[in-house]
């Protein structure tokens, strides 16, 4: 039993379309880190909210900091659609806390 904690909230029309999809594909596969305690993750704020409504535990790939990735993050620390190390994703993206994130409960993790 464990939290996966989302990068954004999701928006509502577009987690109705991914509600539809996974009903067809199942329970998704998401990248996360590892804390010992919660799972955050790296991608897929959409496919983590629809995966609890439906009651479907998703695949977690759990990445280790020094992995390399492509991300979709755009803020501050990190441009869209470049690759960056788990850890620079990590860090741009919880690094002063997590308290604002999406916070979903599986019991199957």
């Amino acid at each position: 039993m464990a939290y996966i904690i989302t990068i954004n909230k999701p928006l509502e029309n577009h987690l109705h379309t991914v509600i539809e999809q996974m009903i067809e594909l199942g329970a998704p596969t998401i990248r996360v880190v590892f804390d010992g305690q919660n799972y955050f993750a790296l991608e897929g704020s959409h496919r983590v909210a629809a995966a609890e409504i439906l009651g479907l535990t998703p695949e977690l790939e759990i990445m280790e900091l020094d992995e390399i990735m492509k991300h979709d993050i755009s803020n501050d620390n990190l441009t869209q659609w470049t690759e960056a190390t788990v850890g620079e994703i990590f860090e741009a993206t919880w690094g002063n806390g997590y308290s604002n994130n999406p916070m979903y409960w599986f019991d199957e993790l």
